[in-house]
C-alpha cells in the first residue's frame, strides 16, 4: 500500500516515512481487529467509527492558514500558504505539508 501511496503522490522518496504513516493510519481504519471482527483496529482503539472519506491522499493540493504573528505584514500578507499534503502528524490533529 505504502509503495503505491508514494509512486500516485509525485512527493520525492525522501518523505517515505510519512508515507507509510499515513499508509498505517488507512490500514488501522479499514483491517477489522483480531479480538473483535465488527470493529476495525482504529474503532477498536479509540472508540469511534473512522470516516475514512475525511483523509486526504498523500500528495494532494493544500493550504496551510498561517498565525498572525508568522506574518511579516499582518494585515496585506496572504493568510494561507499552499503545499502538498504529507500526513498526519501522531502529536495532535494537526497535518503536515510541504511548501511549494
Amino acid at each position: 500500500m505504502m509503495r503505491c501511496m508514494l509512486a500516485d503522490s509525485d512527493v520525492p522518496n525522501v518523505y517515505w516515512d510519512f508515507d507509510i504513516e499515513h499508509a498505517a493510519l488507512v490500514n488501522s481504519m479499514i483491517t477489522p481487529s483480531i479480538s473483535d471482527k465488527t470493529k476495525t483496529i482504529f474503532e477498536a482503539v479509540w472508540d469511534e467509527i473512522p470516516n475514512i472519506d475525511l483523509v486526504p491522499p498523500v500528495g494532494c493540493f493544500c493550504a496551510r492558514l498561517m498565525d498572525n504573528s508568522a506574518r511579516e505584514d499582518w494585515k496585506l500578507d496572504p493568510k494561507n500558504q499552499s503545499g502538498v499534503f504529507l500526513g498526519f502528524l501522531l502529536t495532535g490533529e494537526t497535518s503536515m505539508a510541504l511548501k511549494f
